[in-house]
């Protein structure tokens, strides 16, 4: 169950895909008004020709979240006990493993395929039941930060229009547009540690 938020922001999501719909929907149920920006139409998603959708055990334990969700895995998706490795760099197939009753148990669900445009078909007639905005064949090219808290942000798009936001979501995949606008810190390190009793610098 999500708590309504006491703060209601104009939200802007960036890429329309299950990412994008996911973070639209939560959001939208916690009170914020959410646009999402895609500068597809919904028959680009509804034509996917990607094999299917993975979902691990772990994530299927999430899906209670979402009304019916699992009605649909059940009855539109197939069991998939297990997990599939690949290396990083190439995403070549390293191995797989193959869960038995007792882990499937532990783990509390099934692991599911589905197809890509069934499972992005769900989220978006659920975002669209629960009023958020769709502003399709729309690029989202830049984004103008807030100067201060009572400054919006803007989304510039390829039509040189201007969408303001209290705050904008990045979920326009691995190429986001946006990556150089994301601070990267530094992880912490203290100038110097206590060892038997003195100072020294840090390793």
């Amino acid at each position: 169950m999500i708590s309504p938020s006491e703060c209601k922001l104009d939200i802007i999501v960036v890429g329309g895909s299950i990412a994008g719909l996911s973070a639209a929907y939560f959001l939208q149920q916690a009170g914020h008004h959410v646009t999402v920006i895609e500068r597809h139409d919904e028959e680009y998603f509804r034509a996917q020709p990607f094999s299917g959708l993975r979902i691990p055990a772990t994530v299927a334990r999430l899906c209670g979240e979402l009304p019916s969700l699992l009605d649909l895995l059940e009855h539109r998706g197939v069991h998939h006990p297990g997990s599939v490795l690949r290396q990083v760099e190439d995403y070549q197939l390293v191995g797989q493993m193959v869960y038995g009753e007792r882990i499937i148990s532990d783990l509390g669900a099934n692991g599911y395929r589905i197809e890509y445009s069934e499972f992005w078909e769900y989220l978006y007639q659920l975002c669209l039941g629960n009023q958020v905005q769709f502003l399709f064949h729309l690029e989202a090219t830049d984004v103008i930060t807030a100067g201060s808290l009572h400054q919006p942000a803007k989304v510039i798009t390829s039509s040189e229009r201007h969408i303001a936001g209290d705050l904008v979501i990045a979920a326009d995949g691995h190429n986001s547009k946006f990556c150089d606008l994301i601070e990267i810190i530094q992880p912490w390190k203290p100038s110097a540690v206590i060892w038997n009793g003195k100072a020294r610098d840090p390793p």
